[in-house]
């Protein structure tokens, strides 16, 4: 036998799939337009709200981590996860110049993102990767003048340029 469904819980559970459906919507739009800045997506007046509350790791895996119940699966391990570790949280693919160029590319985002020095362990978290990968590309990102440190050991803290 069927149930009726109280008016409040079919408003909710309308309110939070336009909510996730929007969310996934803008990761989209961002994906297809990696020239927009965070600056921009932020102080957009119809969607800045939205955007301020986008995760790096949902705009580096290019769709919502909160939208659906889909999983990708990667190639040959028939394992929930995906090929960017990003989403899985054991690092990022930083075997091919591809995967190099958008971690690089990820982690100055974060610098520019966080508006003051941050230290290796909290870009490290917050992006996923191993301590090595971050190394790497902060020296490249350093090498290229995108990025400057201070400090020393662990009271060294970087930043974008």
């Amino acid at each position: 036998m069927l149930r009726r469904m109280p008016k409040g819980d079919l408003s909710s559970i309308l309110t939070a799939s336009i909510q996730r459906s929007q969310r996934a919507t803008l990761v989209n739009v961002i994906c297809q337009h990696p020239e927009v800045t965070l600056g921009e997506l932020v102080s957009d007046r119809d969607h800045g709200k939205l955007a301020a509350g986008l995760k790096i790791g949902e705009l580096l895996g290019g769709r919502s981590a909160n939208v659906g119940t889909q999983q990708s699966v990667r190639p040959g391990s028939g394992r929930p996860g995906s090929t960017l570790a990003v989403r899985a949280g054991k690092g990022v693919e930083t075997r091919t110049q591809a995967g190099r160029d958008r971690y690089d590319a990820s982690v100055l985002a974060y610098l520019k993102a966080a508006g003051r020095p941050v230290s290796a362990g909290e870009a490290r978290k917050a992006l996923r990767g191993s301590a090595v990968q971050f190394r790497a590309s902060i020296e490249r990102l350093i090498s290229a003048k995108k990025a400057t440190w201070s400090g020393q050991t662990t009271a060294t803290r970087y930043s974008a340029t």
